[in-house]
């Protein structure tokens, strides 16, 4: 009879604290919930804010023309201080062209300073002799300098900076 006396209380004194404890880590789970909600909220707000697009709207002429390029499949400046804000993050490019001949080439614009092609942005013809058009982001550099390659079988191309986030 002792024992099944003591072995109730222990029980009891289990049950209650169990209960105890599992209220317990309710509310702190519940309150960490409502922390890292907050949080998310508060990030998600900090970005938005942080990152706006900047529209050029209704361009009337290309930035850059076939004509001021060098084309020889090497990269080379492009200077776009003057078009976009400063301190700008990322840039939002067109690109129209055309190539001549068949097979697959590409218009590359990566940031002035960057070696590693993982960072290039491609513009890609899989067909010869048409046109084309394409969009892409780039990073400029500190100096609004972004750099461009495009091989010597284009025929054509404008480049457009279409708007920057900032």
């Amino acid at each position: 009879m002792f024992f099944s006396k003591s072995t109730a209380w222990i029980l009891d004194y289990i049950t209650e604290n169990v209960t105890t404890l599992t209220e317990s880590i309710a509310t702190e789970v519940a309150t960490l919930n409502g922390r890292i909600d907050d949080e998310v909220v508060a990030l998600s707000e900090s970005i938005a804010t942080k990152l706006v697009f900047v529209n050029r709207g209704d361009i009337a002429a290309g930035d850059l023309l076939f004509s001021s390029m060098i084309v020889d499949n090497a990269f080379h400046d492009w200077d776009i201080s003057g078009i976009i804000d400063a301190g700008a993050k990322l840039v939002l490019l067109q690109a129209n062209y055309m190539t001549a001949g068949a097979g697959v080439s590409h218009i590359e614009f990566k940031t002035k300073g960057y070696d590693n092609s993982f960072n290039s942005a491609y513009v890609m013809t899989t067909e010869g002799a048409y046109t084309k058009n394409d969009a892409c982001l780039v990073m400029p550099d500190i100096d609004g300098i972004i750099q461009y390659k495009i091989p010597t079988r284009y025929t054509n191309a404008i480049f457009i900076v279409r708007g920057w986030f900032v």
